[in-house]
């Protein structure tokens, strides 16, 4: 029925309140189907009962990543099923990142691994997970994915494997490392019913941790910081790898005013090192020596968009577990002190001290926080007593210059979260 036929059609008395749209088919949707307003809610879609006979739907009622019938609506001439407003098929958004090479922000990857697991569990808690219930993640129109199960068997594809591929895809698009690691654990429970039942919390939990959850962006949406770090070319005019991660890194993440700092800190790098291959001029000014600084700036910046990793409290006060030794002292920065002195109080306002602290607890732990979190503990972090600088304090980001005797100097990343203390990166200092 067109727009217009909907429009001029006989009112029925059984659906005052409710505002047809228009119609939507297949595949902008996976039903036949009418967008319609049900008096102040938001949009939802009508489906006729009769294209839902044998619809596996109707047994995914109460799940909250499965489609099901929300309410039913009678007609005069019938029924139509309330199910809720889908904006694409899940393997839309993942192809045209994919072909984009756009990537995944922190927060939408968490909310697509969980919400899969989750609607999978549903299915397997109902049976729904056999070969003869296909269908096909969709994505909400507030932006997160649900399972439709097919109302046919034309098209569609089990749940468990359709999961496991769109995950696969989702981990080759991410660039955080603790977020990948994760991801191969909620594979093999995907794979495997008998572990997504006993790692399903444990995997959520880890996720969580990882990043907070947000919805998914809309495949159409432009992602400017990730286009525009292809205008910043680098790659030839650097002796190292540094500049070359760092350019790699933004171009993955969608925050605009970190792009743009990035993206202004790399050109003003490219610039002080085509200066300095240049014979000075004898009028001008004696410049500033803060080359480090300057490419400090763009590692923070970048690194501002990374990976979360380990996580220790600063200090007092904390509601989190804390470690069983009490804050070791602050280790020195160039102002030199004895072994004599007393301990300070790590305050989350003392970032030198909270880094002294964090570096301590991962030398407590050893290789298994190494493994767990993907960051090799090496160089001068890893030294027993490092000298620690701040290079640049961004608020919740500050980056930190670690320097040993005998050891290759290397920045620390760390993010501030209230009175607790993250290791975000570490990166050989060029």
């Amino acid at each position: 029925m067109s727009t217009a036929a909907m429009r001029t059609a006989p009112i029925d008395p059984l659906e005052i309140g409710v505002r047809r749209i228009r119609r939507v088919e297949p595949p902008d949707v996976p039903y036949p189907a009418a967008r319609a307003v049900i008096g102040d809610g938001d949009p939802v879609l009508l489906v006729d009962a009769l294209e839902l006979a044998e619809w596996p739907g109707w047994r995914a009622t109460g799940a909250q990543h499965l489609l099901a019938p929300v309410d039913v609506l009678r007609r005069s001439d019938g029924h139509d099923a309330v199910i809720s407003d889908l904006r694409e098929p899940c393997t839309r958004t993942v192809g045209v990142r994919d072909e984009a090479d756009a990537g995944w922000m922190r927060g939408e990857a968490v909310t697509c691994v969980v919400s899969m697991l989750r609607g999978l569990s549903e299915a397997v808690a109902r049976g729904l997970d056999g070969d003869e219930s296909i269908g096909d993640w969709w994505i909400t129109v507030d932006g997160r994915p649900v399972f439709a199960f097919s109302h046919d068997a034309s098209h569609g594809h089990p749940i468990s494997p359709q999961t496991c591929d769109l995950l696969k895809r989702i981990q080759l698009a991410c660039d955080d490392r603790v977020i990948v690691r994760i991801i191969d654990d909620a594979l093999d429970a995907a794979e495997h019913p008998a572990v997504l039942v006993r790692r399903a919390e444990e995997i959520e939990a880890a996720l969580f941790e990882a990043a907070a959850p947000q919805p998914i962006e809309a495949s159409a949406v432009k992602r400017p910081t990730a286009r525009a770090a292809r205008s910043i070319d680098v790659a030839e005019q650097t002796d190292g790898g540094t500049i070359a991660r760092i350019r790699d890194a933004i171009e993955r993440h969608v925050d605009a005013r970190v792009g743009e700092t990035v993206s202004g800190v790399l050109r003003s790098i490219v610039a002080r090192r085509e200066r300095v291959k240049r014979p000075p001029d004898p009028r001008a000014e004696p410049e500033k020596k803060h080359h480090g600084r300057v490419l400090a700036i763009g590692l923070a910046a970048a690194s501002a968009v990374l990976v979360a990793g380990m996580l220790w409290p600063a200090g007092e006060g904390s509601t989190a577990e804390t470690p069983p030794d009490p804050p070791r002292t602050a280790t020195p920065t160039p102002s030199p002190h004895t072994a004599s002195e007393p301990t300070p109080t790590v305050a989350a306002t003392d970032p030198v001290a909270a880094a002294s602290v964090v570096l301590d607890e991962w030398a407590s732990c050893g290789a298994e926080c190494d493994a767990a979190q993907g960051i090799e503990r090496a160089g001068a972090v890893a030294a027993a007593e490092p000298s620690i600088d701040v290079v640049d304090d961004y608020g919740e980001v500050v980056l930190f210059i670690v320097r040993a005797e005998g050891e290759s100097d290397q920045l620390l990343v760390l993010e501030r979260s209230g009175d607790r203390w993250r290791i975000r990166d570490v990166f050989d200092a060029p």
